[in-house]
């Protein structure tokens, strides 16, 4: 034994010479109380492997698939197939019996199989080994190195937390197996599926048609002799030929209706698990790379989001700031348009009315009236015309907005603030080259009379 120990030690450290990024103390002999996981000397939870999913304890859903199993046979056989016609019971019990038969099988072989890596399967596990603490660490394989089961695996290879081994082309870990899926047992556990639609179809076809018959023909339902010794036609009778059992017409339709829907559920819940599978198949990735895939997705998705929310702040606590450092104000976002807007309200009516009285052609007008940009502020009124009078203008502004925020007007921002200011000086500009258009073309200076 102590030969065993050194010869794995001394394994153990040339894979640490080979693997620098492996630390000491994730590799340690048996039965030492180092914590594998990590540094220092903490007690782990111990248990054994688990070889297939007959070891010992039985899953909850285990048990339930396999009373499932035999609850619809039962049904089937018992309760539909007798009542059926007479030319059709033989094919129902040889192909229900035959598709059974395969079901049962591939579910043994799928149960019964160990589907840890070779490596591990050769390997005596004389003691319990260290379990799995996700919490300590996100993973105990390292360099194709299991510091659990402590040796070499594939690059497929996944520790399963519930067997507490390491399986080959880990896909993922049953619990109405009680078993791990991988590379040795998949195709067993793909055909236990593909056998339980086909038979939960079938079964499922039968109860249809008798609860159908009930309601539409239940003549067609009693064409068994037995049904001639009963005293009237709300007797029925199931488990025939072998043990008749009597039934009240609401009892059977009430038994025939629950077993109908367990079935469909089943069905339609297996179906959905295989169409799982074969899109994972077609995209060759297993059921656990898929979720890996997801969660990085989803995580992916979070950090966006949230990056954008911190930009979008920060942006947002930026443009207040460097209106008024000192006291923030509140910035009504849609001032320029309503300036802009109201301007361009003014400007047309004073063009219409220049146009009227002055009797100008509609170009002269038009500029005459550009010449002349109106803002009111506390009742004042700013006529543009020259270049001297816009400077003039553009000091009233600036004055009359930081009046108005000083005496506390939120509605009112600064006119040339941070965010609004370029809207303004789009406008004076736009208001001079207009006043030295007409300045050159001699019409700024025309006096109708």
């Amino acid at each position: 034994m102590t030969e065993e120990l050194n010869k794995e030690g001394s394994k153990v450290g040339l894979n640490i010479h080979m693997s620098p990024c492996c630390s000491k103390s994730n590799r340690t002999g048996p039965g030492s109380s180092q914590n594998i996981l990590g540094t220092g000397t903490v007690s782990m939870p111990r248990k054994h492997p688990r070889k297939n999913g007959w070891s010992w304890p039985l899953h909850l859903q285990q048990i339930i698939a396999w009373l499932a199993i035999t609850y619809f046979v039962t049904v089937a056989f018992g309760a539909c197939f007798p009542l059926m016609r007479s030319h059709w019971q033989p094919l129902a019990y040889i192909v229900t019996s035959l598709v059974l038969a395969i079901h049962v099988l591939m579910h043994i072989l799928a149960v019964s199989i160990d589907p840890a890596d070779d490596n591990v399967r050769s390997k005596i596990f004389s003691e319990p080994v260290a379990m799995f603490d996700r919490s300590v660490r996100a993973h105990v394989i390292e360099n194709n190195y299991c510091v659990l089961c402590r040796t070499d695996v594939a690059s497929k290879s996944k520790h399963c937390i519930s067997c507490n081994k390491c399986v080959a082309r880990f896909d993922h870990h049953c619990h109405w197996l009680n078993n791990c899926v991988g590379r040795r047992n998949y195709w067993f556990f793909f055909g236990t599926m593909i056998s339980a639609v086909i038979g939960l179809s079938i079964i499922l076809a039968s109860i249809m048609y008798v609860f159908i018959q009930y309601f539409i023909n239940p003549g067609a339902l009693r064409d068994h002799p037995a049904f001639s010794e009963l005293s009237g036609p709300n007797e029925w009778l199931v488990f025939l030929p072998s043990a008749p059992l009597r039934m009240s017409g609401i009892s059977f339709i009430i038994f025939v209706g629950v077993t109908m829907c367990f079935d469909a559920i089943s069905c339609i819940l297996i179906m959905q698990l295989l169409c799982n599978h074969f899109y994972l198949f077609y995209h060759r990735i297993t059921t656990y790379d898929y979720i890996v895939l997801k969660r990085n997705e989803k995580e992916r998705q979070k950090r966006i989001v949230e990056e954008r929310a911190a930009k979008a702040q920060q942006t947002n606590s930026h443009g207040i700031e460097n209106v008024n450092r000192g006291a923030p104000i509140a910035i009504n976002m849609d001032f320029p348009k309503q300036l802009v807007q109201g301007q361009k309200e003014a400007s047309k009516a004073r063009t219409d009315e220049s146009s009227k009285h002055l009797a100008l052609p509609p170009a002269q007008a038009s500029a005459h009236a550009s010449c002349h940009v109106v803002h009111e502020n506390r009742k004042s009124t700013i006529s543009i015309s020259s270049k001297s009078s816009m400077d003039k203008q553009r000091e009233i502004f600036n004055k009359g907005s930081s009046a108005a925020a000083h005496e506390g007007n939120s509605e009112v921002p600064s006119y040339f603030s941070y965010h609004h200011g370029h809207v303004a000086s789009n406008l004076l500009e736009q208001a001079r080259l207009t006043s030295n258009s007409a300045y050159r073309t001699g019409s700024f200076f025309r006096n109708p009379v």
